[in-house]
């Protein structure tokens, strides 16, 4: 169980995204970059959110793992049963990332990929510009 809560006074990147999503697929290796350009920052936190999986339980975990393994994604994965957490954050489709500041407010809602470059640079930018605040 992870609260948002524990996570005030970081800028948090959330992605919510599933296994049988192409498009989050090619999203996360990008993803993953970001994630390693911070890393050691204790003021960013990424947290990649599966919801919407077909498989549940044990089967949607071992799913899930394998395809985090072989992809030797590093952030932390969390599970949205029946997608509740998806709903109370208005995503309407995957892939789909907030990025929140410090206080804990949504400053940013991006829903898609398009340009791996593109979500690379624009993501250390909404960082570092929410670092600064």
């Amino acid at each position: 169980m992870i609260k948002l809560s524990d996570l005030r006074g970081r800028v948090v990147v959330l992605d919510f995204w599933s296994t049988w999503s192409a498009t989050c697929k090619a999203a996360f290796a990008h993803l993953q970059k970001v994630e390693e350009r911070y890393r050691d920052y204790r003021t960013v936190a990424f947290l990649a959110i599966n919801t919407s999986e077909s498989a549940v339980g044990a089967a949607r975990d071992s799913l899930v793992k394998k395809f985090i393994d072989e992809g030797k994604f590093t952030f932390q994965v969390a599970f949205d049963e029946g997608s509740v957490v998806a709903q109370q954050y208005g995503i309407e489709g995957i892939p789909t990332r907030l990025v929140i500041d410090k206080n804990g407010k949504i400053q940013i809602k991006s829903a898609g990929f398009g340009d791996g470059n593109a979500l690379v640079n624009d993501l250390m930018m909404q960082i570092e510009v929410l670092l600064k605040q």
